[in-house]
């Protein structure tokens, strides 16, 4: 342990500066780790855009006079691509490389400080030479745009140079040190304080560049052969030395293999999966340099002593070396990443090949005779380090040359410009930067990053040619999935065409998760289900695109007729995340099957598309079986303004599911707010219309229609039903006309026999089919004129459609407040043999409205108790019984609570309507309130007979003309 810690016998100051020293490049070190884990962001990052599609399915059937319309509701199905965000310039990482380059700076030029004569004079001519080429003059500090800051910086530094080399030798390191900080801190100051150009200080980071990456390549050499020399430490250190050759060989020629290996894979002579990445390389010699340096100070002992000042060059050095490579990596500078793993490798194996070969030369015997040679190994006896040294740099420059040497040079100054082109973009300047990102697609067309910039500059331009261009030289040479992505989306309106892209990206990265999820989608839109589900099981087999794929997946199921049961789906899924649970429900939906699947709401009550689908899809699944606290709970939650971007998928099937729940005012409300902030209210103002129509209303229909005409597929033909039913058969008969020219031959076939039906004389009626026949009488033949209704009656063969026939004439008078002449008309249905169970349960829920009008409460309670069920879409008529049966059980409480309930909440019910009105002038303590019942219910129904006869005395009784 003390062997590791050399540093024991420095003199205090120099351990604290060590420590200090320590930390910078132990951060730097981390800087280039946490960019490592980071990449390709924060530059290059991936949006998920979720894809809405909403899917039309019947929930509930209206029928009038023989024609089936159903009402429709919105299954929410899911859908989720990734695309690229736009690049995201990471400026932050030039404020850090800029701190640790300068402290790396001040380290290096207080050392120089105190070096011999001759290297000092050396090392003052590079240091000139590295000031000038930060171009300080393009910053314009004082508006000067000449040499004169850069001469004042030169003049600064020789002279703090020149007077410790000569004036004041003696001077602590640590004095010389807190000088150099306190200038440079100074210049930067001035710098940032009084240039005329904004953000001066990344101006100068950028300007370092060249200077960081001629020290990083520096670096590079000097430690690349550490490794191999940490080889000879560890065979010789063991207590049992007896095969030290042999193990040096094994694991160094090992070592060297997988680095040619590496080699070979990277000029694809071979495909080797298992390369040893470049950058590790480089930060595994960089922290054994810190202890090898030592090593060699019989290589430099004339020029600078090992303790401490050799290993603080190693160490300043370092960090600026890796600050520099964090920067690259952090800002995915892809080109220079790419000559520098190259260069890394060269040199690595360049300078591991001739190490190998100065060990044998100098130390065989001695590890042939298991001494520790490490002691001595910078102390040859044949082959000289110097030799050694040169041999490398040949060998590494031979791969160099071999592979063309202007190409990292290009890349370098790709590079350069492609940090001045970030800058500039950053600055909201895109004409400058794209003249930079210009300069660097010149040197480097497929510097990826400069390409992607360039063809989101000629994006926003609309020059999608441009774009599709520059996107084809991200992708020319060594693509990734962010680059094909990209690439693939400039065709995404032309369906095939994406779908060739999305496959050729899949074959290049034939791992990719996000191309497989996307080329799924893409599949799925031209119909390709088999191959979109292949892709979608492949996709979820990735981490990243696991939820997005299982999604994808079951939104085609939902999609599609796919028989497959949704429960069982739901317990293969290996994921429980909203999104997929929301098309799961979805399959239900489509499926029309019930499906029991816990729903959360959001802690923060803030909605998002996912947990707004879920909600709004469970409550179409329970819309027959509604929990009205559960309703009133989601629409408090769409009601929030933080959440009015999803308020309409929870708002429209919360409607639907109150309407099933007999809360048909509270419905109505809820669709027409709907309406009001929706970009497609025509469907909306076709459910109103329907309802209407269910609710027997054809004129109030009428009002919602006229909003509806030319804006929903549907519209049309509710509005030449909802004609016909307010008795204007001419207009009916010119509708229906219309309708007949439609494609839809089911549309076409209603309309010319609707045509025939309403147009036709009577004569024409033994002509007619059974189904014609009734609705000739439903449409055609007066309520008043009994005889021929009787007679034409006889003429109608099927026994259900008579009872139709008949209960329509009987709801007619009812409607009317006839009941005497409505109950006469029902009688006609004794005889009859019914086969439809649908039309024998609207017969008997009209039968028991009938016995209530008539007041035959212990008939309504024996048909009841026989079976007749009030299930969805008929709690208003079973509260208006059982408020019945509390009046004549003498329960006032609950009558009260039950007539307040009908009074509230379903306007279109007369009956319930007027009996709560009647049972609150009686009963109620507020003698207005029945006048308030009559009143606010004709605001929504205001040809109702019933109400109106009721509400004339209630408005004389307040004195109202």
């Amino acid at each position: 342990m003390y062997i590791l810690q050399f540093w024991k016998t420095w003199t205090p100051v120099y351990r604290r500066l060590w420590w200090i020293m320590l930390v910078a490049f132990m951060a730097s070190l981390a800087f280039v780790v946490i960019s490592l884990i980071q990449q390709p962001g924060p530059v290059f990052t991936w949006q998920q855009l979720q894809e809405l599609k909403r899917q039309d399915i019947p929930i509930y059937n209206v029928e009038v006079g023989g024609i089936d319309l159903p009402v429709q509701t919105e299954n929410y199905i899911l859908f989720e691509r990734w695309l690229g965000n736009p690049i995201q310039i990471n400026s932050q990482a030039l404020d850090i490389y800029l701190i640790f380059f300068s402290a790396g700076l001040v380290i290096l030029l207080a050392i120089l400080s105190v070096l011999p004569r001759f290297w000092f004079l050396a090392g003052a001519g590079a240091m000139v030479f590295m000031i000038s080429s930060f171009q300080l003059e393009a910053l314009e500090i004082f508006g000067l745009g000449n040499k004169i800051p850069t001469i004042a910086t030169m003049v600064l530094f020789i002279v703090i140079g020149l007077y410790y080399q000569f004036l004041n030798i003696t001077a602590s390191f640590l004095q010389r040190i807190l000088i150099l900080l306190t200038s440079i801190i100074f210049i930067g100051l001035m710098i940032a304080g009084f240039s005329e150009t904004p953000h001066p200080l990344r101006y100068l980071s950028i300007h370092t560049l060249p200077s960081s990456i001629v020290l990083l390549l520096i670096f590079i050499i000097l430690i690349a052969h550490e490794i191999m020399a940490s080889f000879v430490s560890l065979v010789g250190k063991g207590t049992r030395n007896s095969k030290t050759l042999r193990h040096y060989l094994t694991i160094s020629i090992f070592y060297l293999v997988n680095l040619w290996l590496a080699y070979l894979d990277r000029i694809n002579y071979i495909d080797w999966a298992f390369t040893i990445p470049p950058i590790l390389l480089l930060i595994i010699s960089g922290v054994l340099a810190i202890w090898g340096i030592r090593q060699r100070q019989p290589q430099y002992e004339q020029i600078i002593p090992a303790d401490p000042f050799g290993v603080y060059v190693i160490v300043s050095l370092g960090i600026i070396s890796f600050s520099t490579l964090g920067l690259f990596i952090a800002s995915s500078e892809d080109v220079v990443l790419l000559s520098l793993n190259d260069l890394i490798l060269y040199a690595h194996i360049g300078y591991g090949m001739i190490f190998l070969l100065y060990v044998i030369s100098n130390f065989l015997p001695m590890l042939a005779s298991n001494f520790q040679v490490y002691r001595v190994l910078y102390k040859p006896t044949v082959m000289p380090y110097f030799s050694y040294r040169i041999a490398g740099l040949i060998f590494t420059l031979a791969f160099v040359f071999y592979r063309s040497w202007i190409v990292p040079v290009n890349h370098f100054v790709s590079g350069y410009y492609t940090a001045l082109g970030d800058l500039y973009a950053s600055e909201d300047d895109p004409t400058l930067a794209m003249g930079y990102y210009k300069r660097a697609n010149f040197y480097a067309s497929y510097n990826q990053h400069a390409a992607t910039a360039l063809a989101e500059i000629e994006a926003g331009r609309g020059n999608s040619l441009k774009e599709r261009n520059y996107l084809n030289d991200a992708n020319s040479y060594k693509p990734t999935e962010f680059t094909l992505i990209s690439g693939a989306q400039t065709y995404y309106g032309n369906s095939l065409e994406h779908v060739l892209e999305l496959q050729e990206a899949s074959e290049l990265l034939p791992r990719s998760g996000i191309i497989k999820n996307n080329l799924g989608l893409a599949y799925s839109r031209l119909g390709m289900t088999d191959s979109a589900y292949r892709f979608f099981i492949e996709a979820g087999k990735n981490n990243a695109t696991q939820a997005s794929a299982e999604m994808n997946l079951l939104g085609v199921m939902a999609d599609t007729d796919v028989n497959i049961d949704p429960d069982s789906v739901y317990k293969l899924i290996s994921t429980n995340q909203t999104r997929v649970k929301s098309n799961v429900i979805a399959i239900a939906n489509h499926q029309a099957k019930l499906m029991d699947i816990s729903t959360e709401f959001p802690k923060d009550s803030i909605l998002n598309l996912f947990s707004a689908t879920l909600i709004g899809n469970y409550i179409t699944n329970h819309i027959n079986k509604p929990d009205t606290t559960f309703l009133s709970t989601c629409i408090l939650f769409a009601h929030n303004k933080k959440n009015k971007h999803f308020s309409e998928l929870i708002l429209v099937p919360a409607a639907k599911a109150l309407y099933a729940a007999g809360q048909v005012n509270r419905s109505f409300q809820l669709l027409q707010e709907v309406i009001f902030s929706s970009n497609n209210p025509g469907p909306h103002n076709t459910t109103l219309a329907l309802w209407s129509l269910d609710q027997e209303k054809p004129d109030v229909a009428m009002s919602y229609l006229k909003y509806a005409m030319y804006k929903s597929i549907q519209a049309p033909l509710v509005n030449v039903v909802a004609i016909a039913e307010t008795g204007k058969i001419n207009e009916a008969i010119i509708a229906w006309d219309t309708l007949h020219t439609r494609k839809d031959s089911v549309t076409r076939s209603i309309a010319e026999s609707m045509k025939r039906v309403l147009g036709g004389p009577v004569s024409w009626f033994a002509g007619f089919t059974n189904k014609e026949k009734y609705q000739y009488l439903r449409y055609r033949v007066s309520i008043e004129d009994s005889v021929q209704f009787t007679s034409l009656l006889n003429q109608l063969a099927d026994e259900d459609l008579k009872a139709k026939a008949i209960l329509d004439r009987s709801k007619k008078w009812f409607d009317q407040d006839e009941i005497g002449k409505a109950a006469r008309m029902y009688q006609r249905l004794q005889g009859l043999h019914l086969t439809d169970m649908v039309l024998f349960a609207k017969i008997k829920y009209y039968e028991l409205r009938l016995f209530a009008a008539q007041g035959y409460q212990p008939l309504i309670d024996e048909q009841i108790k026989k079976g007749v069920l009030f299930g969805p879409y008929h709690e208003t008529e079973r509260i208006y019984y059982e408020a019945l049966r509390s009046v004549a059980s003498g329960d006032s409480m609950q009558a009260m609570k039950n007539f307040h309930w009908l009074a509230v909440n379903n306007s279109y019910f007369d009956e319930g309507v007027v009996a709560s009105a009647s049972f609150f002038k009686d009963h109620g303590t507020n003698k207005r309130k029945s006048y308030l019942i009559l009143s606010e219910a004709l605001q929504a129904n205001p040809n109702s007979v019933k109400i109106l006869k009721a509400y004339i005395p209630a408005a004389r009784a307040s004195d109202y003309d």
